[in-house]
C-alpha cells in the first residue's frame, strides 16, 4: 500500500512523518486518523493516532475507555495540524518517553 512521507525539515531534519495508505482528505471529516508514524533515521519509529474532540466523545458513548500509545487530540484533524502537533512534540521531547517500534514491528501493526 502507497504512503504518504512529510519531511519535517527544516526544523527537524532528521525525522518524517509517515500515513500509511496516502492522504486522501477524510481525515477531517471521520474526525480520527490512524496509520501514521513518525520516524527518525532507520531504527526509531513511534505510532500516531489523531483524534478531533467530537470523535473522541461519540467512541467514549460505545466504549468504557480510550487508549492508545501516542494517542494525539487535534482541535481538527487537518494535515497541517497533524504535522504542527507532532513538531511540538519533538520541541517538547514528547518522543523520549514514548513506546520506540522497529521497522519490523510497524510494519506488522499496519497490514
Amino acid at each position: 500500500m502507497d504512503s504518504t512521507i512529510i519531511e519535517l525539515a527544516p526544523e527537524y531534519p532528521e525525522y518524517v512523518l509517515v500515513f500509511y495508505g496516502g492522504i486522501s482528505g477524510w481525515e477531517q471529516s471521520r474526525g480520527y486518523r490512524s496509520h501514521v508514524y513518525l520516524k527518525q533515521g532507520d531504527t526509531r519509529n513511534w505510532l500516531l493516532y489523531f483524534y478531533d474532540p467530537i470523535r473522541l466523545a461519540q467512541d467514549l458513548e460505545n466504549e468504557d475507555f480510550v487508549a492508545e500509545n501516542g494517542l494525539v487530540v487535534l482541535n481538527d484533524v487537518t494535515v497541517d495540524n497533524m504535522v504542527n502537533a507532532v513538531k511540538t512534540l519533538i520541541q517538547l521531547d514528547y518522543f523520549s518517553n514514548q513506546k520506540i517500534f522497529s521497522a519490523i514491528e510497524i510494519e506488522q501493526f499496519l497490514r
